[in-house]
């Protein structure tokens, strides 16, 4: 995990949240690390109950180190997305989500905070999760 800019993870005083992770959760988390560190958004798929947000959230608290100050630090901002879910909200979201990214980056410049939309496919305003126009 010393490749995710985690050194103490390596510390084996130190408890981690999930002692046994498999090999193909450390290989996704990996995958999505390098892909935000070069500023690359990531989509996650998959079927519903599967641990997408459970993967991110591990993610999440690898990040956080133990006994300091960063462990209260909330680096992940959750979107649960619903068929009422508006444009206007997730634009909002968005917003809210980048200043706790700004502010976050100020006090631990090497955490990432990550945006999750879960359930993001159930809802219309689909186009401004992904970027594009919702105009018809």
């Amino acid at each position: 995990m010393n490749v995710m800019g985690v050194p103490w993870a390596m510390d084996d005083s130190v408890p981690i949240v999930d002692p046994d992770p498999t090999m193909d959760n450390l290989l996704k988390i990996l995958a999505i690390y390098m892909r935000l560190r070069a500023n690359i958004p990531v989509i996650i798929m998959g079927e519903t109950g599967c641990g997408k947000t459970r993967l991110c959230r591990y993610m999440c608290v690898l990040q956080k180190r133990p006994n300091q100050e960063a462990t209260n630090v909330n680096n992940m901002y959750l979107v649960k997305v619903h068929g009422g879910t508006t444009a206007d909200e997730i634009r909002n979201h968005i917003e809210e989500a980048q200043k706790l990214a700004k502010h976050n980056s100020t006090i631990h410049p090497e955490m990432f905070t990550i945006l999750f939309f879960d359930e993001a496919n159930s809802t219309e305003a689909i186009g401004t999760i992904k970027g594009k126009s919702t105009h018809i």
